[in-house]
């Protein structure tokens, strides 16, 4: 029963969410802003789908990386990697607010309980189609947290990194239009696109999110921070509005998961100053969690 409640939830969820992006649904006849999506999600995975078998079968990092030595810092474990999967790692990275930069081993065996991804489930999701990965993703939320299709691989790392990587997607078409446009920038309300509607490309990447960010759970430290990101795009706020106090709340319950994380406690401090005290408040509460 419980399970079938979530399952309904997250498909609420979803029918709410399409109602709200079907706002200014309109084509527009450039396509360069898909050409610049598939430039982004194809070609650099064109050379790695050389080298991989096309499903994995163990997502264990322990033999991907050889952790018979023991792991004692993000650095010695990119130093592992080849150079194309450290690129991977340090944008994820990026995008999760620098918390995966751990810098001992008893951080590290906490992450991999937490969902730190293995370089086998970073590369099964540039196998797929975003849109369908989605679908499949969603549908085995009423597995959680095996994943049915491959169920070696984490699908709490997986689910958060698709939605992580469709937020990617949309921010690469948001700077065709406002190329300074950053990560954790709310984004632009309908009346700063042209003509005061959005382009069909745009809409289009909002309805991945829709599925992406509804096979999501808050479990695991990395679904935590998969939907701050999330939040931090401030989707149905005015213009000069911000989530910031939902993102501090999911950015604190990953770091209380994570047994303490500075580097999310240095993210706040950088880019929210005007919220540190809020987010130790947050961060301290006994009952966060």
């Amino acid at each position: 029963m419980k399970i079938l409640i979530t399952f309904l939830a997250i498909l609420a969820c979803i029918l709410v969410g399409l109602t709200y992006f079907k706002n200014n649904d309109q084509p527009v006849s450039n396509n360069m802003i898909e050409e610049t999506i598939e430039t982004k999600r194809l070609l650099p995975e064109s050379s790695l789908s050389q080298q991989l078998p096309e499903k994995t079968t163990d997502s264990s990092i322990s033999d991907e990386i050889s952790t018979q030595q023991t792991v004692n810092s993000f650095t010695q474990l990119l130093e592992k990697l080849t150079p194309h999967e450290q690129e991977k790692y340090l944008t994820l990275n990026k995008q999760l607010f620098g918390a995966l930069d751990f810098t001992d081993n008893n951080t590290y065996e906490i992450w991999l309980k937490q969902g730190f991804p293995s370089v086998r489930e970073i590369n099964y999701l540039s196998q797929y189609d975003r849109k369908d990965l989605g679908l499949t993703l969603f549908n085995g939320a009423s597995s959680y947290p095996i994943f049915t299709d491959e169920p070696s691989l984490n699908l709490p790392a997986l689910s958060a990194i698709n939605l992580i990587e469709t937020i990617a997607e949309l921010e690469t078409v948001v700077r065709f239009y406002f190329p300074n446009y950053q990560q954790g920038e709310p984004f632009p309300v309908t009346s700063k696109w042209p003509n005061g509607e959005r382009p069909e490309q745009v809409n289009e990447v909002l309805r991945s999110i829709i599925t992406s960010y509804a096979s999501v759970r808050e479990q695991n430290a990395i679904e935590y921070l998969a939907r701050a990101r999330y939040e931090q795009l401030s989707f149905g706020m005015g213009e000069g509005q911000s989530n910031a106090t939902t993102v501090l709340t999911k950015l604190a319950k990953a770091d209380k998961k994570l047994g303490g994380n500075n580097n999310l406690f240095n993210y706040v401090k950088q880019h929210y100053p005007e919220h540190i005290e809020e987010y130790e408040k947050l961060r301290n509460e006994k009952d966060i969690n």
